[in-house]
């Protein structure tokens, strides 16, 4: 539960949508970093992957030669700090006897019991969780079952080594506004959501799905991650909307203040986010550049 919880908290708005694995960028490639300049500083931006296994490493040389530069890491939320995650989880969770089986229409029910057994997970182990964090489970206990861990993941790669080479560590977020963006979707949107999920893994959508999305990634290529993850968003209607707006640009406008304030000062920061926040109109990278930075993608 203790990989679940981690990777919820880091990254909602993209580890339902980013599964990833392949092999790492050639040379030639760009990766998805950007150098973000300012007249007083520099930020090094990458867009992350939150699952993986080894065959994700060695990281693009580019990738590695930003860290090793930076005196500061930023994440959205550290994915490391047991305390703060496990304090939010009440809320994730119906309060006994209310349990999952009164917000869901009999038949989802049905069609989600049909799953479990592919992951060795009983109901009594779902019922209790709001949809959301049952569509998050399902989609991670998938993840694990073609073969991805969020050990892997980029977040937790650089924690630990930010750790190891005691650099400084900020949070964009915290583990309870991640949680809480989550528990303000209605029932509707939470059912839409959960059922979304459980189709993909009836139509063994996911895995050919996200492997596209990381090969975007791995090319460089924020246009065309940002099509494939939108055209999965296009087939629930009823989520779209509210996905775009609360978990993406909503939070891309505030990540961007602080950036923007760490380019106001001397340290070199090495900025680890969600791929899908540095993509399109609304995307972060956009974002900075409206802000007069200079942008590079490296």
């Amino acid at each position: 539960m203790k990989t679940t919880l981690h990777t919820l908290l880091r990254s909602i708005a993209v580890v339902w949508l980013l599964v990833t694995l392949a092999p790492h960028a050639n040379a030639d490639q760009k990766s998805f970093l950007w150098k973000i300049t300012s007249k007083q500083n520099v930020v090094y931006m990458l867009g992350s992957v939150h699952v993986g296994n080894s065959a994700l490493y060695p990281l693009n040389k580019t990738i590695e030669d930003a860290f090793t530069q930076s005196s500061v890491l930023a994440v959205e939320m550290d994915g490391t700090n047991e305390q703060a995650m496990m304090a939010t989880m009440t809320t994730a969770l119906y309060a006994p006897p209310d349990n999952i089986k009164n917000h869901l229409p009999q038949d989802l029910i049905e069609r989600m019991q049909k799953i479990l057994p592919k992951y060795s997970l009983p109901i009594e182990a779902i019922q209790t969780m709001k949809p959301y964090m049952a569509a998050m489970v399902l989609t991670l206990s998938e993840s694990a079952r073609l073969g991805y861990s969020a050990e892997y993941g980029l977040d937790l790669h650089f924690l630990g080594r930010a750790k190891a080479d005691q650099k400084k560590i900020i949070e964009l977020e915290s583990a309870d506004s991640q949680i809480r963006m989550m528990d303000e979707m209605t029932g509707t949107e939470q059912t839409a959501m959960l059922k979304h999920t459980i189709v993909s893994i009836e139509k063994n959508n996911i895995g050919d799905e996200l492997k596209a999305m990381f090969s975007a990634w791995k090319q460089g290529d924020p246009v065309q991650l940002a099509t494939i993850a939108n055209a999965s968003l296009d087939e629930v209607p009823e989520l779209k909307d509210v996905f775009n707006e609360r978990m993406i640009i909503s939070r891309n406008k505030a990540m961007t203040e602080k950036i923007a304030a760490f380019l106001k000062n001397k340290e070199t920061y090495f900025v680890v986010v969600g791929a899908m926040h540095l993509t399109g109109e609304q995307g972060i990278i956009n974002l900075l550049r409206k802000k007069d930075f200079q942008v590079k993608q490296l």
